[in-house]
């Protein structure tokens, strides 16, 4: 199975909260048990755009920052996907936390993608997290 794993943060920006963690062990597990994973995530610190971690294959976003989701991640990241499966079709986005609702309904909608999302965390701290993030009343909504 090839799997499309978007996350907005990764071991790879110097985060070692849980779900960096988390996702980590999974993506991980996945190759391990002979799936494809592919991870995408924010701009690398250092810049670079793609490597392979332990067989999984990791692509950063340009242009995009891990602090908060921003529409142009989203964006740029779905279109990444859309183009990938063109060639060589996904089986399923895994989607750590809310790192693939900005595209999540127009990929099962355009692709016919089965997604599973993992929500990390309590309602509260997801709320209060989004709260902090968001520029706007609008913004709470994208998060």
């Amino acid at each position: 199975m090839r799997i499309w794993m978007p996350l907005r943060i990764t071991l790879a920006h110097g985060i070692r909260g849980g779900m960096e963690r988390q996702s980590d062990t999974l993506a991980r597990g996945l190759v391990d048990l002979g799936h494809a994973v592919t991870v995408v995530t924010t701009a690398h610190p250092g810049g670079e755009r793609v490597e392979m971690v332990d067989g999984v294959e990791i692509l950063y976003v340009p242009g995009s920052t891990w602090r908060r989701y921003q529409s142009s991640w989203w964006r740029n990241s779905y279109r990444l996907l859309a183009h990938r499966h063109i060639y060589t079709p996904y089986d399923l986005i895994l989607s750590q936390s809310a790192g693939g609702l900005g595209y999540l309904a127009q990929a099962r909608r355009d692709l016919a993608l089965p997604s599973v999302v993992i929500f990390h965390g309590s309602s509260r701290g997801e709320i209060i997290t989004a709260w902090r993030g968001a520029r706007s009343p609008r913004g709470i909504y994208r998060l």
